[in-house]
């Protein structure tokens, strides 16, 4: 997996990942995720279009990110997961718990105060 950072501002953080979030993906770059995505504390939108393969552990990143945020009242939104990672995200139920969304511009309104 890797990390792209597209915003960072104080309202704002925004990250495209690539590749696969598996063991080693996350073992290379979760930590630069967590912190990229959490550590400011302000909503966050993860662009997930070009994630190839999303692995349970994969899945845990993005729950306990999203939790992070929710702790600091903000929240994450998943970009556009393809495939069989859109597959995946559906079948754990991870959008009950994530908004899910195609555009982001739904993004954004979702995250808008």
């Amino acid at each position: 997996m890797d990390v792209a950072m597209i915003r960072a501002d104080q309202v704002l953080t925004h990250v495209k990942l690539s590749g696969r979030m598996d063991v080693e993906g996350i073992q290379r770059n979760g930590l630069e995720f967590t912190e990229q995505v959490a550590g400011a504390g302000v909503n966050a939108v993860v662009d997930m279009s070009l994630v190839t393969f999303m692995s349970s552990i994969g899945m845990r990143l993005v729950l306990d990110s999203s939790r992070k945020l929710n702790s600091k009242g903000a929240r994450l939104v998943l970009l556009g997961p393809r495939g069989m990672v859109a597959e995946s995200l559906r079948i754990a139920r991870v959008g009950d718990i994530i908004p899910i969304v195609e555009d982001l511009g739904e993004a954004l309104a979702l995250l808008a105060p």
